[in-house]
């Protein structure tokens, strides 16, 4: 692994999620569009599954703080420890996940902007970005999470969902 700084460099892969017409939506409504989509959704859910089952833990980042909620509990339907980490968790509640995640009893963390800055899990070590984002340094801040050199030597991995759209 090659290590840049204190931190490594991320094998970074690329999603293709579903065709999703978005034309003539607004923002809000395209990102409830793409949330709304079973098949994005089951993918996403699929995708995850597999990556703990490799031994990954996961930081899914999302938009909305409902599809937060939507894919956490996709994933525990899957048989998969996942919880969500959005505003409308109790402070107590929020540090109760990440408690959960260091102790390894949670693998897959599914939040909002909320897990953009000072969020503390170096157990992280995979992310998977769901929304596009033309902001280069919120990308960066969020690749970041799963920088940190790891225990397991296993090298980060950043999973890009790509929407085949124009709208962003």
């Amino acid at each position: 692994l090659e290590a840049v700084g204190a931190v490594l460099r991320p094998q970074i892969r690329f999603w293709q999620a579903p065709e999703i017409d978005l034309d003539g939506l607004e923002p809000h409504e395209r990102a409830t569009a793409l949330a709304d989509h079973d098949g994005r959704n089951g993918g996403l859910i699929f995708e995850a599954r597999i990556l703990v089952e490799q031994g990954r833990v996961v930081l899914m980042l999302v938009k909305l703080v409902d599809h937060a909620h939507q894919l956490a509990e996709g994933l525990q339907v899957a048989g998969v420890r996942a919880s969500a980490l959005v505003g409308d968790v109790k402070p107590k509640e929020r540090a109760a996940i990440l408690d959960r995640m260091r102790a390894g009893e949670v693998d897959v963390v599914v939040a909002t902007s909320l897990a953009d800055e000072g969020l503390d899990a170096p157990r992280v070590d995979t992310i998977i970005m769901t929304e596009p984002s033309r902001n280069v340094g919120r990308v960066r801040q969020r690749i970041g999470r799963a920088l940190r050199p790891h225990v397991d030597g296993r090298q980060p991995l950043v999973v890009d969902v790509v929407d085949s759209h124009g709208g962003y």
